[in-house]
């Protein structure tokens, strides 16, 4: 979301498409996330440590992305988008 956002994106536009990638790629237990649940995870990470997150969630949110998927915001949000929709495709789906 924060990739779509830098990118140009509104948050709610951001939040409906990971929303949406992540219903499509069946992620891991988070097929049915709204895009009022991905805004309210990004607003928990944004927040930094504490009794909302988990340390791996923060942990994963914080980590810089790899250089190879992209040098622009725009570019790194696309590749993140597709990796979410193929999720079930590549192991990580319900």
């Amino acid at each position: 979301m924060n990739e779509l956002m830098e990118g140009g994106q509104a948050s709610d536009e951001a939040a409906q498409k990971v929303a949406r990638a992540m219903k499509a790629g069946k992620a891991a237990g988070h097929s049915k996330a709204s895009y009022q649940t991905v805004k309210n995870w990004r607003a928990r990470c944004m927040e930094g440590p504490g009794p909302n997150i988990s340390p791996e969630a923060l942990k994963n949110f914080q980590e810089p992305l790899p250089p190879h998927i992209g040098a622009s915001p725009k570019e790194r949000g696309e590749f993140l988008l597709n990796a979410l929709s193929s999720a079930k495709e590549r192991g990580f789906g319900e």
